[in-house]
């Protein structure tokens, strides 16, 4: 919208890339600083680490996703648009999962209880939590398909 404004006040087209760079370098700076400075999940104790899964540790978890960050940002400059979606999703998809996992057993969770993730899951939590996965990949694939 701003370079848009921009347009028409009259600016020359390599000013509005400036802005436009300078617009995504301030983009950038707020979204590593959103990775460095995000909440520590609250521990689990329960759960035993899956011997079939690899865990990061948090700096490392932070790390990969300030490259991914900076990543996304240099393919957005050079305007290498099919690699930036795609790396957009691979960075945007786990992370979107967590969140509708976190989610789902929020909002099922039954007034008053102590701790989410006490006991199997309900079917409907499993049901509820599959379901918007599988939105969430439908969404990714046209993502993908239209970029």
């Amino acid at each position: 919208m701003t370079l848009s404004l921009l347009s028409t006040l009259g600016f020359s087209l390599e000013e509005r890339h400036l802005v436009a760079y300078m617009l995504g370098l301030g983009l950038l700076a707020i979204a590593l600083e959103s990775v460095w400075r995000r909440p520590v999940a609250p521990d689990r104790g329960a759960e035993a680490p899956s011997p079939k899964r690899l865990r990061l540790g948090r700096g490392a978890q932070d790390a990969l996703l300030s490259v991914g960050m900076v990543l996304l940002w240099v393919l957005w400059l050079v305007g290498a648009m099919p690699g930036f979606w795609l790396l957009l999703v691979i960075i945007g998809l786990p992370l979107a999962n967590i969140t509708i996992r976190r989610a789902v057993e929020h909002l099922l969770q039954p007034p008053g209880a102590p701790q989410v993730g006490e006991g199997p899951p309900s079917v409907i939590e499993v049901s509820l939590e599959r379901g918007l996965r599988a939105l969430l990949i439908i969404g990714a694939a046209a993502l993908l398909a239209w970029g």
